[in-house]
């Protein structure tokens, strides 16, 4: 099927297909050809965004009914939870954790993508909900979250910017290896580099585990779950003879000991 075929539901299903099979670098590539189905669909940039506009009045009209049940302000900001994450979806955005003031970024979300021409006005509204719902969000957590949250955020925005220049396959791996380093960063640990592309998934769940925290020791924990991720990667990669010059450089006068190590030692 050509390009010039497809429809935005057919491309929506070639994301999901693209993502499918590309775990790691999709997260890169993806979005890309998506944006690029989009130009070609048969139904065309304003289809896309009509769906969009379709989407968001569909997002309220489900807030409008949950809010109808409220009984309390635990009912409230659940109602506000669900509608923020529905438009979200509709512009890519991933958001941290949503508060009363929230309501007024989804708000005017929504009003974005109404106004919305193309498809960069909706990365735009993304861009601005998510900024919005950051700055709701950190005026409730610790300071100690809310300095790691903005981080991630920044990272965040530096990959979506940093993927969109690339040109290469060679980029995108200079994207990811940003990006690890940026979470890393974040969080204050180092960095001890493992493959890039098996790593992505490290860097994807510490962003995600970061947005959602609300305590300190939630901090520690993604923080210290990051770099198991990668630790255990990095584990996977050192061959049997890298940990016989290693045990050496580390015990030099136990040679027996790193002998027999590595006598018990098989490379997969």
């Amino acid at each position: 099927m050509s390009a010039e075929a497809l429809t935005v539901s057919e491309c929506q299903t070639q994301l999901d297909d693209c993502y499918a099979e590309n775990p790691f670098f999709g997260l890169f590539t993806c979005p890309g050809q998506y944006a690029q189905c989009l130009v070609t669909a048969s139904n065309g940039i304003p289809a896309q965004v009509q769906s969009a506009v379709s989407d968001a009045r569909m997002c309220v009209e489900q807030a409008v009914d949950c809010r109808r049940g409220i009984e309390n302000p635990e009912d409230a900001i659940e109602c506000t939870q669900k509608e923020a994450q529905c438009v979200a979806e509709i512009v890519g955005a991933r958001l941290p954790p949503i508060v009363t003031g929230s309501a007024e970024c989804v708000e005017d979300a929504v009003d974005c993508i109404r106004g919305s021409e193309n498809v960069r006005d909706l990365t735009s509204c993304g861009d601005s909900l998510r900024e919005c719902a950051l700055d709701q969000a950190v005026s409730v957590l610790p300071p100690e979250v809310v300095s790691v949250v903005t981080s991630i955020n920044e990272c965040q925005a530096d990959l979506r910017e940093c993927t969109i220049e690339a040109a290469s396959p060679a980029d995108l791996t200079g994207c990811g290896q940003d990006q690890l380093q940026c979470v890393a960063g974040s969080f204050g640990v180092p960095l001890v580099q493992p493959p890039v592309a098996e790593a992505l998934h490290c860097a994807e769940d510490g962003t995600r585990c970061a947005l959602d925290a609300r305590t300190p020791g939630d901090i520690r924990d993604c923080a210290a779950a990051f770099t198991k991720c990668n630790a255990e990667l990095i584990g996977q990669q050192v061959t049997c003879q890298q940990k016989w010059t290693v045990c050496l450089a580390r015990n030099p006068f136990n040679f027996l000991d790193c002998a027999a190590k590595l006598a018990e030692c098989t490379d997969e």
